[in-house]
């Protein structure tokens, strides 16, 4: 349960985060166009184990907002010829 309450949060958290960052791509769903693999969200979900295991508190709440606050960061920095392309259309 300790580690379920820790690995879980962090993917809520960069789910929330990229839903807040692009409300527009979500409105047509059907036509968007989406990475293979999104490195960024991968490593905001590790961070946010990571912050959820060493940084006091409570663990999951810890753990949403160390995965939500690095994608949020890491996003526009790994993905940015996504994003471009993205507000061209």
């Amino acid at each position: 349960m300790t580690f379920l309450s820790l690995a879980i949060p962090p993917i809520g958290g960069v789910i929330i985060a990229d839903f807040i960052m692009n409300k527009k791509r979500y409105q047509n769903f059907e036509k968007a166009e989406f990475l293979t693999v999104n490195w960024a969200a991968i490593i905001a979900v590790a961070v946010g184990v990571a912050a959820g295991k060493f940084i006091p508190g409570i663990v999951p709440l810890n753990a949403v907002l160390g995965g939500a606050l690095c994608y949020i960061l890491l996003n526009p920095l790994m993905n940015k010829k996504a994003i471009a392309s993205e507000q061209a259309a």
